[in-house]
């Protein structure tokens, strides 16, 4: 018998799958680079769902579709759920050419 998950069980596991992508960056990020990301706060993401993006950025999900759908930003490859690296976000807000 198969279960479906809720939207809510869905997004809350979105949320972890980002919160252990971020543990995972962080043991593999230096020291000097992990204090300084750690004084920036909750700005520091490491990497966000596409509600988190959408907060963070203002927009609505459908204008992040559109700019996906444009190459303008990337979300991470062979993931359900869309999710979004702090890297690929600060190179789209710099206005930079997407690498993939």
């Amino acid at each position: 018998m198969t279960k479906t998950l809720s939207d809510e069980d869905t997004e809350a596991v979105a949320l972890r799958v980002v919160a252990l992508l971020g543990e995972r960056l962080m043991a593999a990020t230096p020291p000097a680079v992990q204090a300084a990301l750690e004084s920036k706060g909750a700005s520091a993401r490491l990497a966000y769902t596409l509600k988190q993006l959408c907060a963070e950025l203002s927009l609505s999900p459908d204008t992040v579709y559109k700019l996906e759908a444009q190459g303008r930003i990337k979300s991470l490859p062979g993931i359900r759920r869309k999710i979004y690296s702090r890297t690929e976000v600060e190179r789209f807000l710099a206005g930079g050419k997407t690498r993939w």
